[in-house]
């Protein structure tokens, strides 16, 4: 049993992915990022029905976008909300397997951005090498891997849900299957089973999987190809082909001793990586990394270079912000203090991150924060589109239209005035 065809996958526009938050990560974890403000060439790895490709089309006319996915439902749909929205002539659709694709287009680098979002952990070995050897051939210098697997530890008590998923499925269709594995977990609680005890609190987790969307629990764990990864794997894999390890999407592992209990950095400190980031995983049980890679990458070397920047980067607000609830945050639970109600502040007035930083020096600790619990979007002066507004009223409308007509849960891309 391999990957489920028959069944199409959920629908969503993945924030991370945006060229401008993909440079902005790279320069606070300490790395020359692409200039994104110019024309660039993106490809997605695995683009399912494309929404995030097409949104980014709508977003920057004068660049051009890429997807391949081996599912020919995911790339109708894909296609029928481009030329709903007029996006013909930036955005391009290819339907094979990877390796497929790989054979048929013998490209030169030419890619600046290279995205697989939920695909590393989901496709064989030999379609892991198609995808390193299309990351060494076609990404140029300087550009960027996004990339999201699942990992361990935390993953490790979901296998067994995922072999029994399995089992179910050799005898009966994927829905049929499911249920039939969510009425014996039920069973399993009820009659007192050893397993459930064994891992409960974790138990919980099994049973939230009812409520969440059917496609999405089929496609993750009833592939037969899924295999979760230990960070240092996946390092390994990405090193081999000349990426450098940037940081997670997320930030935290930017500003690791403040996010860190004092004793547990000591120990971190002493590790180097990527051993280092492993130990990090085993304290926050990550059980899923997206994580940002760059092909040769340079430093900061000089402060000037990094105030041009982040002069140019503004954010906006995109979440309402809750002074009583309390977080968690990369392991550590904290409320929002009024330096984070300061930022907002600032964010809401126009301020550029420059500004921001010229203001408070350590500006980017809250500002990482409020961007992993998605209280922020990031946007550029030049960047007429912001994050999650585009450019042309009309593709704006023909985009949330194609959408409408594509699907059953419809995901409208948002514009922010």
């Amino acid at each position: 049993m391999s990957y489920i065809t028959d069944i199409t996958y959920t629908e969503g526009i993945y924030n991370q992915m945006h060229p401008s938050y993909l440079s902005l990560a790279c320069a606070i974890h300490g790395y020359m990022p692409p200039d994104w403000k110019k024309e660039f060439d993106y490809l997605e790895i695995g683009c399912g029905k494309g929404y995030t490709l097409n949104a980014l089309g709508a977003t920057y006319p004068e660049s051009y976008f890429v997807g391949i996915d081996f599912n020919p439902a995911h790339i109708e749909e894909a296609n029928l909300v481009t030329k709903k929205a007029g996006l013909d002539n930036n955005t391009e659709w290819h339907c094979h397997h990877i390796e497929e694709h790989l054979d048929i287009y013998r490209w030169e680098p030419k890619y600046n951005y290279i995205a697989l979002h939920g695909v590393y952990s989901w496709v064989s070995d030999e379609t892991r090498a198609a995808i390193r050897e299309i990351i060494d051939r076609t990404l140029v210098p300087g550009g960027i891997v996004y990339i999201s697997y699942d990992t361990f530890p935390g993953w490790s008590t979901m296998l067994p849900f995922h072999e029994l998923l399995k089992r179910e499925m050799k005898s009966k269709p994927p829905m049929f299957a499911l249920h039939s594995l969510f009425d014996k977990i039920k069973d399993l609680r009820e009659q007192g089973g050893c397993f459930p005890k064994a891992i409960d609190p974790v138990w919980e987790r099994w049973e939230k999987l009812e409520k969440m969307d059917w496609r999405y629990v089929l496609h993750e764990y009833g592939n037969g190809q899924l295999r979760p990864f230990y960070f240092d794997e996946v390092y390994e894999d990405m090193k081999s082909v000349g990426m450098t390890y940037v940081g997670k999407t997320d930030l935290s592992g930017a500003f690791l001793k403040l996010n860190s209990p004092n004793e547990w950095w000591e120990v971190l400190q002493e590790q180097k990586m990527p051993y280092r980031e492993v130990l990090r995983d085993f304290y926050l049980n990550t059980c899923f990394r997206e994580e940002i890679y760059i092909k040769g990458g340079i430093p900061f070397y000089f402060k000037e270079d990094k105030r041009k920047f982040y002069s140019d980067i503004k954010f906006v607000q995109i979440k309402e912000l809750d002074e009583e609830e309390e977080v968690t945050y990369a392991g550590l639970r904290f409320k929002f203090s009024d330096n984070y109600k300061k930022v907002l502040d600032w964010v809401n007035h126009g301020r550029t991150l420059q500004e921001m930083e010229e203001e408070e020096e350590e500006i980017l600790i809250p500002i990482s924060r409020l961007f992993a619990l998605k209280y922020l979007a990031v946007y550029t002066g030049s960047d007429a589109g912001k994050q999650y507004a585009l450019t042309d009223a009309m593709k704006r409308r023909g985009l949330n239209t194609g959408i409408l007509s594509s699907c059953g849960y419809a995901y409208i891309y948002r514009d922010w005035e």
